[in-house]
C-alpha cells in the first residue's frame, strides 16, 4: 500500500506523495544547507543564501511533479520564467555549485529518483566536508601576499634585500608600481617564511626601518586579489 502511495499514476500524485516528496526534498535541502554553512569561509557568507538552498531543493522538486512528461507543460514552465531577472551576483564560485547542488537533488526527488537524491547528497556532502578539511586547493599555508610602499634609494633596496634574506626561504616580485607623483614605489610580494619564521616579524622588520610605509601581509590561503 506505501509503494501506491508514493508512486505517481499517469502524472497524478496523491496528497501523501507530494507530502513525502516535499519533506524528504526539505530534509535534503536542510542538510546541503548545513554543509555550506560548515564549510563555508570568507566574508561572502549570507544568511538569505543558505534559507535559498532550502527553497531551491523543495522549489525544484515541485516543478518536477508538475512537469511530470507533459512536454507542453514544461514549455510553459520554462515561458514563465524566463521573464523572471535574477540580479543577484554570486561572489564566490562555489556557491554557484551548492545552487546546482540543490537544483539536482530536487529533480531528483521531483522525479522520484529517491536513491539517488539520498546517495547523491550524502556523497557530495562528505566530499565537501573532507576537501574543505584538507584544504584541497589553497596554497601553501605559509605562503603570503606581502605589500609595501618604499621611499627611492639604495638604502632602502640594500635594506629589503637583507630583510628577505633572512627571514624570507622565497620572494617573487609581483607588480611594482610608482605612487602618484612622489617618490614612492608601491611592491608587492608572494613571500614565504623561513621555518620557525611568522609573517609578522617580516612586517615588523620592514615597519621598523626607514624608507618604509604601509607595509601589510595577507594570507593567500583563500582566493586573492591585489
Amino acid at each position: 500500500m506505501l509503494d501506491n502511495l508514493l508512486t505517481a499514476s499517469q502524472g497524478e500524485y496523491s496528497v501523501f506523495t507530494v507530502l513525502f516528496v516535499l519533506t524528504l526534498a526539505l530534509v535534503l535541502g536542510l542538510i546541503i544547507s548545513s554543509v555550506y554553512m560548515r564549510t563555508h569561509s570568507g566574508f561572502s557568507y549570507s544568511r538569505s543564501f543558505v534559507f535559498t538552498l532550502v527553497f531551491v531543493t523543495s522549489l525544484i522538486a515541485v516543478v518536477m511533479m508538475v512537469i511530470g512528461s507533459n512536454l507542453a507543460v514544461a514549455f510553459g514552465l520554462v515561458g514563465a520564467l524566463s521573464i523572471i531577472r535574477f540580479r543577484t551576483v554570486v561572489k564566490d564560485t562555489k556557491d554557484t555549485a551548492y545552487i546546482f547542488f540543490a537544483l539536482a537533488v530536487g529533480m531528483a526527488v521531483g522525479t522520484q529518483n529517491y536513491q539517488v537524491a539520498i546517495v547523491s547528497t550524502v556523497f557530495i556532502s562528505l566530499m565537501m566536508v573532507i576537501f574543505t578539511k584538507l584544504n584541497y586547493g589553497s596554497l601553501l599555508a605559509d605562503n603570503y601576499i606581502l605589500r609595501l610602499f618604499m621611499s627611492a634609494g639604495s638604502h632602502s633596496e640594500e635594506v629589503l634585500k637583507e630583510i628577505f634574506n633572512k627571514k624570507l626561504k622565497k620572494s617573487v616580485l609581483l607588480n611594482m608600481s610608482r605612487n602618484g607623483s612622489g617618490d614612492d614605489f608601491e611592491l608587492v610580494y608572494s613571500v614565504t617564511p623561513k621555518k620557525n619564521v611568522k609573517i609578522s616579524e617580516v612586517v615588523d622588520s620592514l615597519s621598523r626601518q626607514d624608507g618604509f610605509n604601509k607595509v601589510a601581509a595577507v594570507s593567500t590561503e583563500e582566493d586573492i586579489e591585489y
